[in-house]
């Protein structure tokens, strides 16, 4: 299998987004594997640095009103590749626009990439909203 790729992008010209990426990878049938634990030197992303479990700007992870204790916050655009090695039996992610942001204008697009083809797509997603989940 190759390596995955998500990738998301801003749709407006308002600046810089925060989103929270997050990912679960059960590679055994009793053991899940948080994003935040994986290797995310290779996280690629307009500027600054990615944050494990906290947003970019360093606060909790939240999408709308749901809170998360484990992830990826990062500025928009942004690449993150991870190579699960053929070993993960499920991926699972929920996706979305940092509660940090305010302006309703924001909006983000996530895409799943694995195997050189799109495997899934997010609809627009905007500020306020609550995550969308990819399985």
């Amino acid at each position: 299998m190759t390596p995955f790729n998500a990738n998301y992008s801003s749709l407006t010209s308002m600046g810089i987004l925060s989103a929270v990426i997050l990912f679960s990878l059960p590679v055994h049938a009793t053991e899940t594997v948080s994003l935040s634990s994986l290797d995310l030197s290779k996280v690629q992303q307009s500027f600054g640095q990615p944050q494990a479990d906290k947003s970019a700007d360093g606060n909790p992870l939240a999408i709308g009103d749901k809170k998360f204790e484990k992830g990826l916050g990062t500025y928009s655009p942004s690449n993150l590749f991870i190579d699960l090695n053929g070993t993960a039996e499920r991926f699972t992610a929920f996706v979305g626009v940092d509660s940090e942001v305010k302006s309703r204008a924001a909006s983000i697009e996530f895409h799943v990439l694995g195997d050189g083809r799109e495997l899934w797509k997010s609809k627009v997603m905007r500020a306020g909203q609550g995550p969308a989940r990819w399985t």
